[in-house]
């Protein structure tokens, strides 16, 4: 009986590749270092350990160790001084001396007018202004210069005091206007002197805030 396909035609089965044909059978060859002990592949913990020949170099001598010569120790020879002493580090140092307590410096006044003792009594700093202002005739022009030449406390009294102006009460009559002083206070603020007027037993100093911020250390 005919095998047939699907559509009716007849099945044919695959036939070898006709390049088979050409190919060359190798009948007759020999095989080199494929022998192997199937039983040594088996158990490999008791296959045998190869140990690899000593390779012997010429002639072997054995040399005799020289026998260890001291050197000569040299002499030093100390001088004694008497001028040098050797310190005692056991000993404790001695303490430093105390920081100097700086003394009180602030200038205050013999006497207050009894009608300013109901005012604050503070102390300041002062940074201490000399103007100089010099004009130009041919220009019409005024110019202004500022030297700050010295740094003190004082104690003064404070009549008003608010975010714009500050007016205090002082003995001194050396202080100068442009001069900075800053109040020893809760607010911290600097201001500079912008009108001085007379009063009793000394002067009212106007002030307005700066911007200057000297450092009154040292």
């Amino acid at each position: 009986m005919v095998i047939k396909n699907k559509n009716g035609t007849e099945y044919k089965v695959k036939q070898p590749n006709p390049i088979m044909k050409e190919q060359e059978v190798w009948s007759d060859f020999t095989l080199h270092n494929m022998e192997f002990d199937k039983d040594l592949v088996a158990n490999e913990q008791n296959a045998p350990k190869l140990q690899k020949p000593k390779l012997k170099l010429g002639i072997e001598k054995t040399l005799k160790k020289e026998k260890e010569i001291p050197l000569p120790t040299p002499e030093v020879q100390i001088e004694e001084n008497d001028d040098f002493v050797i310190p005692d580090f056991n000993k404790e140092e001695n303490a430093p001396d105390p920081t100097p307590v700086p003394k009180d410096d602030v200038l205050r006044p013999s006497k207050i007018n009894q009608k300013l003792l109901q005012y604050k009594k503070d102390v300041m700093y002062c940074m201490l202004a000399e103007t100089k202002e010099n004009f130009d005739p041919l220009y019409s022009e005024k110019t202004v210069k500022i030297n700050y030449v010295r740094t003190f406390t004082f104690e003064n009294i404070i009549l008003e005091q608010n975010d714009i102006q500050l007016i205090f009460w002082s003995h001194l009559d050396f202080l100068t206007k442009n001069s900075i002083v800053y109040p020893r206070d809760e607010n911290h603020r600097w201001w500079k002197i912008n009108s001085i007027r007379n009063a009793p037993d000394g002067r009212f100093f106007v002030c307005v805030p700066t911007s200057i911020q000297p450092s009154f250390k040292g």
